[in-house]
């Protein structure tokens, strides 16, 4: 939509939206540097421009068409308007539609020595006067959808108006065609009346004649038709200039016609203009995109064993010959849950940097790890690159098993029913995940311990862990809760504990436990949104427990530091 204020000629612009993609332009286009400018001639015909990828407005100057001269005292024709301005709000892949201006043409239709056709885009017509020259103009919808006062024209450079016919050779001087938002020249010997030029509101006003031959008014759009083909014809533009007045029959020598009305121009909001010019009718659309990036994530080693470290390398290279090495910081994630950030430096490749991140806290399976950019001066951020790191441990237990004994570096217990109990002693990592326990859970002295979507029909217990102890988080750490039909007692771990949201058919104890987890908020016990049938206490724990922000739901009495959880 365009709102056009009344004696300023100015545009406002359309619904902000957002874009991608490569512009496409019938005019002709040239890039320097990061910079493209497109220029549209007169073809005769409406032409287009694609809106380009990581572009957020076009910068136009629109010229124009000058009005025609008119007959053998070559009268000249008014010329047209330059406007110059920024279009913005547009979106990636949209259609902006380019008219223009044409000059006004001569035809079997015209006296010999008159081009009184008016030019393409609202140039008004004569016979023995010139034609009004064509205003330049964009638009977001085809020059087949009819024009209102709130059409989509972004910007106007209006055409001038054509000059009126000079009967005799000694009355010159007058039938000039307006400048574009000029009225016309007067016809002189009591000649006709030049016509109005076309305003911010409405078309110019006709110009009168003695003889009584008026010329017609301006339109939105349209110049007015010179009276009785002897007046020039008006500009177009936002609204066009009025014909001039038929030249006087009535008096000898015959009074001069007046000449055609300007047309008015729109100038969007902050853009410069109107100014005339006798540069001839074109509109030049020009933009500046950022360079981009391509990103690369990858993971090594992969696969990984559970409780090793796994370094994260995203690789940020310049597209489109660029120079520019990218800085900023790569944020890195498992599953939305982030990870770090980590800053770029140099490396990688020609113009590369790259950013690390070293996690050791991947519980096992198949996790979705992703890269984000920030961007910076030169770059703008890119979508997030992904890779699919995998987390074994050195034996895994799948089926159906009788008791385990957790044995190795790391013992993994996948999907698996244990027809009896779990014990994992020093040194050995413990991942129980998506299994049935039909007996108890027990782990002195492990170094990781994970239990994750599991039915345990005892108890557990984890104590004395090295590193980080897990029973449920379906967080950050996607470790879906489990059902525990007894009492659960966690006791000096000192790589940092997390228990959250799981049923517990007896008490929880929480005693003696210290360190910090892997992410942010793990600097403390956190135990939070279980369902805990029986009693919960936490004595000795350093720092205290949190529940941040989620209650345990607790049948029982709360003891010690859990005592408001």
């Amino acid at each position: 939509m365009l709102a056009v204020a009344a004696g300023v000629f100015c545009a406002v612009g359309i619904a902000p939206v957002a874009l991608s993609g490569t512009a496409h332009a019938q005019g002709t286009c040239t890039t320097s540097g990061n910079t493209t400018t497109c220029t549209f001639a007169f073809t005769g015909a409406e032409q287009t421009f694609t809106v380009p990828g990581g572009v957020t407005q076009v910068d136009v100057t629109a010229i124009g068409a000058a009005g025609g001269l008119s007959g053998v005292n070559v009268t000249p024709g008014g010329r047209g308007a330059q406007v110059s301005g920024t279009l913005t709000g547009l979106s990636a892949g949209q259609t902006l539609y380019v008219e223009v201006g044409g000059a006004p043409t001569n035809n079997s239709g015209c006296y010999p020595f008159s081009p009184c056709i008016g030019g393409f885009n609202g140039g008004g017509n004569s016979h023995f006067g010139g034609g009004g020259g064509g205003a330049s103009d964009i638009r977001t919808q085809p020059r087949t959808t009819p024009l209102t006062t709130t059409d989509s024209r972004l910007i106007v450079a209006a055409g001038g108006g054509g000059a009126g016919e000079v009967f005799s050779s000694s009355c010159t001087g007058g039938s000039q065609g307006g400048d574009a938002g000029q009225p016309g020249a007067n016809g002189t010997c009591n000649g006709g009346n030049g016509g109005g030029a076309g305003t911010a509101t409405q078309g110019g006003a006709g110009g009168t004649s003695p003889s009584g031959g008026s010329g017609a008014p301006g339109t939105l759009g349209t110049g007015g038709n010179g009276g009785q083909n002897t007046g020039g014809g008006g500009g177009g533009g936002y609204y066009g200039g009025g014909g001039g007045g038929d030249l006087n029959v009535n008096i000898n020598p015959f009074g001069s016609a007046g000449g055609g009305g300007g047309g008015s121009s729109l100038v969007p909001a902050g853009g410069t203009g109107p100014t005339v010019t006798s540069a001839a009718a074109s509109i030049t659309i020009s933009y500046t995109t950022q360079p981009t990036v391509t990103t690369t994530l990858t993971t090594s080693p992969n696969p990984s064993l559970f409780g090793h470290p796994v370094t994260l390398t995203d690789t940020v290279c310049p597209n489109g010959g660029s120079t520019a090495v990218p800085t900023g910081t790569v944020t890195f994630s498992d599953a939305g849950a982030t990870l770090g950030t980590a800053p770029l430096t140099p490396g990688g490749g020609d113009h590369c940097a790259q950013a690390q991140l070293t996690w050791s806290n991947l519980l096992p399976g198949s996790h979705t790890l992703t890269a984000q950019y920030s961007g910076d001066a030169t770059y703008p951020a890119p979508a997030p690159e992904s890779a699919t790191q995998t987390v074994n441990c050195t034996r895994t237990v799948t089926g159906s098993v009788a008791s385990v004994i957790a044995t190795g570096e790391s013992t993994c217990i996948l999907g698996a029913t244990v027809r009896g109990s779990v014990s994992a002693g020093a040194g050995t990592a413990l991942f129980i995940g998506n299994s049935t326990v039909q007996g108890s859970v027990t782990s002195f002295g492990s170094t990781l311990v994970g239990v994750c979507g599991t039915t345990v029909t005892g108890s557990l217990t984890a104590t004395g862990a090295s590193r980080f102890v897990v029973i449920g988080d379906p967080g950050d750490d996607h470790c879906a809760a489990n059902r525990i039909q007894s009492s659960v007692w966690l006791s000096n771990n000192t790589g940092g504990l997390e228990a959250v949201g799981n049923h517990i058919g007896g008490s929880l104890m929480v005693t003696g436990n210290t360190g910090t987890g892997p992410f942010p908020e793990d600097n403390r016990p956190e135990i939070e949104g279980n369902t805990i049938a029986g009693s919960l206490a936490c004595f000795g724990n350093t720092p205290p427990p949190t529940n941040d922000g989620h209650p345990n739901t607790v049948t029982g009495v709360r003891t010690g530091q859990c005592s408001t959880l």
